[in-house]
């Protein structure tokens, strides 16, 4: 094995595997959704895959890897309050030493879902503008479910013909939003 003399005075010398740090945890990560955190490492061969690493040397056993477990900051996964887990492990190097280390993962949905509103519509009368129907509105969210509700209606004139902007809403469960916009349209010459 590498050898560096660490005590001069006493002529000791100890293996450089053993100085150095021998553990490193698996890299820090941020994700959109809780889905996405990967499930703690049990064994080494998992560890490693996870992007760990341990300096192992000339130690006459394996390294052992322990999952200490995962602490939460308690945090919804929202921009504004993530969800922080910091996740502990404990690697015994095969040659008697033991380190802990810490991989933190940040869970923060900043995506918005996706909405499509119903196609344009055309009606001869006022009366005829169905009422809202968020139901109607198709919606997708990387993290799971969204709900779609009416925001609201402008009318706008131009002659006879009439155009109603009908404006949905669509949230996830983390407070992001996105829009979509029917048009429907009143003219009195249509169907005649």
């Amino acid at each position: 094995p590498d050898m560096v003399d660490i005590g001069p005075e006493n002529n000791l010398a100890e293996d450089v595997n053993r100085i150095l740090a021998p553990v490193g945890c698996p890299p820090d990560l941020t994700l959109e959704c809780r889905e996405a955190v990967p499930p703690a490492a049990t064994n080494l061969a998992q560890f490693l895959a996870q992007g760990g690493s341990v300096a192992n040397g000339c130690c006459p056993t394996p390294p052992t890897v322990i999952h200490l477990g995962d602490q939460s900051n308690g945090g919804s996964g929202c921009a504004a309050n993530p969800l922080i887990l910091t996740r502990g492990y404990r690697v015994d190097d095969g040659c008697g030493s033991t380190l802990d280390c810490a991989q933190r993962i940040v869970v923060r949905d900043t995506t918005a879902p996706t909405a499509t509103c119903p196609p344009p519509l055309t009606v001869q009368r006022l009366s005829q503008v169905p009422p809202p129907h968020p139901a109607a509105v198709t919606t997708r969210d990387n993290c799971g479910s969204a709900t779609a509700s009416f925001v609201g209606d402008r009318l706008t004139t131009n002659g006879a013909i009439i155009t109603v902007t009908r404006t949905y809403a669509v949230a996830d469960a983390f407070g992001n939003v996105a829009t979509c916009v029917q048009l429907i349209t009143v003219d009195p010459s249509f169907g005649a």
